[in-house]
């Protein structure tokens, strides 16, 4: 596996990739202008030169069994999440994921987002979770998969039964 150092494990900025442009995030503007400033020779060699076992991510645990820590995962691994996950899912190219957790949140960026693109559908991201606009987001976007976390399923059960007239067939 390779081994990180210190700066590498600095995560530089993060790029709004909506209209708003918030202080101390990057634009999506600035962002693809940076895209511009890429050397497409060099981006090959890089990307070539990586191995299945190299490093991909840190995936830092939450602490709840023992103290927080940072678990290494390889590419190798998370292709193996994808994979995995979209067999039992029984995930389709005519799947929408829709989830409201960012993406440095394993089960959004590892598990949706990746996975939807492994399998060549897509995921559907709002720009901040309303337990009172869900069950409408999720009609309007024809979600199939709803990705959430307990604490989400806490906040709609205490939502008042009519924000739930919009309950959506399209999940399965």
């Amino acid at each position: 596996m390779t081994r990180l150092t210190p700066k590498a494990m600095i995560t530089g900025h993060t790029v709004m990739m909506g209209a708003r442009e918030p202080e101390g995030m990057i634009s999506r503007r600035a962002f693809d202008a940076l895209g511009e400033q890429v050397d497409e020779r060099a981006l090959i060699t890089r990307v070539e030169g990586q191995r299945v076992r190299d490093a991909a991510l840190i995936l830092y645990t939450s602490g709840t069994t023992s103290a927080p820590r940072g678990a290494i995962l390889s590419h190798e691994a998370n292709v193996r999440i994808w994979m995995t996950t979209g067999r039992v899912w029984g995930t389709t190219r005519e799947d929408r994921h829709w989830t409201a957790l960012p993406l440095y949140h394993v089960n959004s960026g590892v598990l949706s987002l990746f996975g939807a693109i492994l399998t060549g559908n897509c995921q559907v991201q709002p720009e901040r979770f309303h337990p009172q606009r869900w069950w409408r987001e999720i009609a309007e976007t024809k979600a199939t998969i709803v990705h959430y976390l307990g604490i989400i399923a806490a906040m709609l059960h205490s939502q008042p039964p009519e924000t739930m007239t919009a309950r959506p067939s399209s999940c399965r």
